[in-house]
Parts: C-alpha cells; structure tokens; sequence
C-alpha cells in the first residue's frame, strides 16, 4: 500500500492522514478497534522509516492520538 510507497512524501502524507481518520474511528464501536489494531502499528512501524520527515509526521500522529481528550 501507500504505506510502502517508496517516495517519502506519500508515505509521510500517509502519516499525516492517519491522524484525522484516528478521530473517525473512534466514534463508532464498530470501527474503533482499527485505531489499535491497524493504526498504531502502522505508525509505530513509520517511526522507523529511513525517511526523517516520515519519522517526524509518524510521530507526531502518534502522539496526538495519544493526548488526551479535551
């Protein structure tokens, strides 16, 4: 998928897109299990991309869909 697209701009744009989708699935029970089954471990792997800027936007998704609610 786009996730191992070997330009880093798709793939940080990837990063980029999974923050907002997490924000999506949390709202319904039917698709909030993705977030911890299909998100966090495609962002866990893109902080280990080669790419910084992958690195960068992977971790920054991660982290806010970590903060807490307000």
């Amino acid at each position: 998928g786009l996730v191992n697209d070997p330009i880093p701009n798709i793939r940080f744009n990837v990063a980029k897109c999974l923050e907002p989708l997490t924000v999506v699935l949390r709202t319904s029970p039917d698709t909030a299990a993705l977030e911890a089954t299909a998100v966090r471990p495609t962002l866990a792997r893109m902080e280990e991309d080669l790419d910084p800027d992958v690195r960068f936007f992977a971790h920054r998704a991660l982290e806010a869909i970590n903060a807490p609610a307000a």
